[in-house]
């Protein structure tokens, strides 16, 4: 008891146990009085202005388009590249070496893979090709063979991303093309 009654004497320790009281009554009435969840009503939609124009000093501006015009990207839409692909048959003709798209008659082939497939204990390429129209401007994915005749070409998966097309032309000339996915 005599240890008791000398907190109650002391100034100090009257001061902190009145506080802790006020401070945990305040507590007690701020949860007891709280609405619950369930009675929270549903946040209102704030509205925003889109307006909001960010102003930067024009030579600050100027300098960064220089900066980054050198990563400005030129968009073509697919439309614009399958009417730009219809060649004459001279043309058609003088394709050869590396090339990622390659145009026979109306139609333009894009290697977009190789896949290999395990059958028993056999591997199997497969050539899988987009192939655009350029009179309907529609595309489709054909699926051949890595030894498959290809619109007239004989071809040969060379690796994982390169196809050796080869055909003998009118002149009896040999036409070789490597359509590959990525560019040389």
């Amino acid at each position: 008891m005599i240890y008791v009654s000398s907190i109650f004497q002391s100034k100090l320790s009257l001061c902190i146990i009145v506080l802790t009281l006020l401070w945990a009554l305040s507590d007690a009435n701020d949860r007891l009085t709280a609405p619950s969840i369930s009675q929270k009503s549903e946040p209102s939609a704030v509205a925003f202005d889109d307006t909001l124009e960010l102003k930067a000093p024009a030579k600050l501006v100027s300098m960064l388009e220089q900066v980054f015009s050198k990563y400005a990207v030129k968009v073509e839409t697919v439309e614009s590249a399958v009417e730009d692909s219809a060649m004459t048959a001279e043309q058609q003709a003088e394709q050869s070496g590396i090339l990622e798209t390659v145009h026979i008659g109306d139609v333009s082939l894009e290697l977009k893979a190789i896949a290999t497939k395990l059958t028993g204990n056999n591997t199997v390429q497969e050539v899988i090709l987009l192939v655009q129209n350029a009179s309907t401007k529609e595309s489709t994915i054909e699926v051949y063979g890595a030894t498959d005749s290809i619109y007239g070409f004989s071809s040969v998966v060379i690796n994982s991303t390169q196809v050796k097309l080869t055909r003998t032309l009118p002149s009896t000339e040999q036409q070789v093309i490597l359509l590959s996915m990525y560019g040389k």
